[in-house]
């Protein structure tokens, strides 16, 4: 996890997030970054969507019946399942 902070540092750029600045690093439809400095005392990477638009359109899909028939879970479930992989 050091490493990956390390990473994201050196690879990353500069947000704005209320008063505070961190190093974000996009890969695929996220972005990563790290509150913990120095990296040596990192014990969670945080992960969001880029795009709010996308995360809400997964919400809402994982809401609708069909999610629930194909995949058997509700969106307490995803948000479960979410938090155990943490």
């Amino acid at each position: 996890m050091i490493d990956f902070a390390d990473f994201i540092l050196e690879n990353g750029y500069k947000e704005q997030f209320y008063s505070k600045t961190y190093t974000v690093l996009q890969i695929g439809e996220y972005k990563y970054w790290s509150m913990d400095f120095p990296t040596v005392n990192t014990n969670l990477i945080n992960r969001t969507f880029i795009y709010e638009a996308r995360k809400e359109k997964i919400v809402n899909f994982v809401q609708t019946p069909a999610f629930k028939h194909v995949y058997k879970m509700s969106l307490e479930d995803v948000k479960k399942q979410l938090l155990e992989t943490k």
